[in-house]
């Protein structure tokens, strides 16, 4: 498996909003960001967590699962707060 060196376009897109985004609208750009991509990592361990031609894989999604999971409900929270 060959170990991208660099960021894909997508990710250099994330950035480039968080370095675009006003001081006022930083924090508000950073949370989404983080409540997005523990939902996608949520999905993709739990897509993993029953593989059973890679038992080893499906292990450690569902010893992580319920880490991501914790912060997915924290980023929430902290998005919850930063809207009202």
């Amino acid at each position: 498996v060959a170990i991208p060196t660099t960021l894909d376009e997508r990710r250099k897109g994330l950035i480039d909003n968080l370095r675009s985004a006003s001081a006022a609208n930083f924090d508000k750009t950073y949370v989404d960001q983080q409540v997005a991509a523990h939902e996608e990592a949520l999905t993709l361990h739990r897509g993993f967590s029953d593989k059973t031609d890679a038992p080893a894989l499906a292990e450690h999604a569902r010893t992580v699962l319920p880490k991501i999971e914790a912060h997915l409900q924290r980023a929430r929270a902290l998005q919850t707060s930063l809207a009202g």
